[in-house]
């Protein structure tokens, strides 16, 4: 299956607790996945192509799913850290979910 597909597939049937993760999500968790350290939030939104805004409701969901930690240093809060959890490692471990019959 090839990474298109692969995201498709994630995008559309991946699910936790009965939700549907965007794609949008799924990216932003594989691109933390990938990540050497905890990335600022702009850090993430430049690597997407995505406003700030969106990566605060993109974090702040998979936060709520407990797939990345937000962290914000004490001594300037105006900065957000992300960092995948253990369980969002295990989430994209999983195998994707079969394609809808068509």
């Amino acid at each position: 299956m090839n990474t298109t597909t692969y995201l498709w597939l994630r995008g559309i049937a991946a699910t936790d607790a009965g939700r549907t993760m965007t794609v949008r999500q799924l990216l932003g968790l594989m691109h933390l996945a990938n990540a050497t350290r905890p990335l600022k939030l702009h850090q993430v939104a430049t690597a997407l192509g995505l406003q700030k805004p969106a990566v605060t409701r993109l974090a702040t969901e998979l936060a709520r799913l407990g797939l990345i930690t937000r962290q914000r240093p004490k001594d300037d809060l105006r900065q957000c850290f992300l960092t995948i959890t253990d369980a969002g490692r295990t989430f994209l471990a999983q195998e994707p979910a079969a394609a809808p019959a068509a």
